[in-house]
């Protein structure tokens, strides 16, 4: 393949893959709804409540209260949260299985300026929390620790 090609291809998937991303579907606000409930319980302190209402796979409480502890305390309150980007999985073939990302921008009393990053698992007609990750900027696009694992390790 010559490298204009190459660049065509590459320059058209990433057009296709953005046009996804920012396209709302019917079910994004269901979604979107999921994932600002659960934000509330991060926002108002309780990690407890909010780590057990994750997916079943990803339920291992203590890796949450470790992960809210150590990133998400320390940023104080949530002044404001917008949504910047929704990204859509296809359908697995594992029971119908589906997931949704949701990034938002948001403003804590002491970070100006983060990207939350919640990953909703679509199963039996629910949304679930499986993933949160906290990014800050210049660093949208490194490898994180996150919240959701799906091991039992410590």
């Amino acid at each position: 393949m010559s490298k204009i090609n190459l660049f065509i291809t590459l320059l058209w998937s990433c057009l296709c893959w953005s046009a996804q991303a920012l396209s709302l579907l019917p079910n994004d606000n269901s979604a979107r709804d999921a994932a600002l409930r659960w934000l509330q319980l991060v926002d108002s302190g309780n990690y407890r409540r909010a780590s057990v209402e994750t997916a079943q796979d990803v339920r291992v409480p203590q890796h949450w209260l470790n992960y809210f502890s150590a990133h998400r305390a320390r940023l104080g309150r949530a002044r404001s949260r917008q949504i910047n980007e929704i990204r859509h999985s296809p359908s697995l073939p594992i029971e119908n299985w589906r997931y949704t990302t949701l990034r938002f921008k948001t403003s804590f009393e002491r970070k100006p300026t983060v990207m939350e990053e919640v990953v909703l698992s679509k199963f039996s007609g629910r949304w679930e929390v499986s993933g949160y990750t906290i990014f800050t900027p210049g660093k949208w696009s490194e490898t994180v620790e996150h919240a959701g694992d799906f091991s039992d390790q410590p």
